[in-house]
């Protein structure tokens, strides 16, 4: 007579389906992912609002370049300073 095994009910959590695991992976490299993006998109926008910055402050420059020179010219003033 063979001896009837009653199943173990701690045995259930120790089989695992093969696709458990791989869903918790795919979650985390879509999470890694996005927050790589989003690193990516705050890192651009800081860079381009720093260029933007930097190319005013060099129009702006240039424009007080521009006026004082206009200045200086237009008192006649201008020989005295330049070319000496």
């Amino acid at each position: 007579m063979k001896k009837s095994v009653a199943p173990n009910p701690n045995l259930k959590h120790r089989i695992r389906s093969p696709h458990l695991g791989s869903d918790g992976f795919v979650l985390v490299a879509v999470l890694l992912l996005i927050a790589v993006a989003v690193v990516l998109v705050v890192t651009t926008s800081s860079v381009s609002q720093t260029e933007r910055k930097a190319v005013s402050n060099s129009a702006n420059q240039e424009i007080a370049r521009q006026n004082a020179l206009f200045a200086l010219n237009f008192t006649g003033q201008f020989k005295l300073y330049c070319c000496s």
